[in-house]
């Protein structure tokens, strides 16, 4: 599969984010967090496959080994009046270019996640591929600070488009 099977990767995250949850868990003593974090950071194969498995998922959206030539990223927050809007806007871009890959991130964090998610329930229903970035790690590799925001992949480069655009006016200018 590249860097880790399949199995391991999902052992290392099923650790990794139980360390996580268990650090931030307020429930535990200042003794007991001061040990997950000893056990993390003194264990550096895992902290080493944890990276390995980060920059092969950060590396299938920003650095494919062949570059995208027509893919459109949106980034959303579902808390934003704004992101419904914008994934209309994407669906329909979608529905009129069918050879364009599109796909939605949603930033969001822990807090309420899963109530948010089922709230917007109907982003998972217009087929449109979407995927949570908790940490907004992702956001961060393209320099996304406000939602909604579009990447857009283009002939090898990418372009970021705040706001609500005409993703089709934005095409045909890219093709002048």
């Amino acid at each position: 599969m590249g860097v880790l099977a399949k199995k391991d990767m999902l052992r290392i995250l099923i650790i990794a984010i139980s360390l996580l949850l268990l650090t931030l868990s307020p429930a535990l003593t200042k003794e007991e967090k001061d040990f997950f974090d000893e056990a993390v950071n003194s264990n550096t194969g895992l902290n080493k496959k944890v990276q390995e498995i980060e920059d092969a998922l950060y590396s299938g959206f920003a650095n494919n080994e062949k570059k995208p030539d027509k893919e459109i990223i949106l980034f959303i927050d579902p808390d934003c009046g704004f992101s419904d809007g914008a994934v209309n806007t994407l669906v329909q871009f979608k529905r009129d270019h069918p050879d364009w890959k599109v796909r939605g991130v949603i930033e969001a964090d822990l807090k309420d996640l899963k109530q948010k998610l089922i709230r917007k329930g109907n982003y998972f229903s217009n087929g449109i591929e979407f995927s949570v970035d908790m940490f907004s790690d992702l956001a961060k590799r393209f320099n996304i600070h406000r939602a909604p925001a579009y990447i857009i992949a283009y002939k090898g480069k990418y372009y970021k488009v705040a706001g609500q655009p005409d993703l089709n006016e934005i095409i045909s200018k890219l093709n002048e």
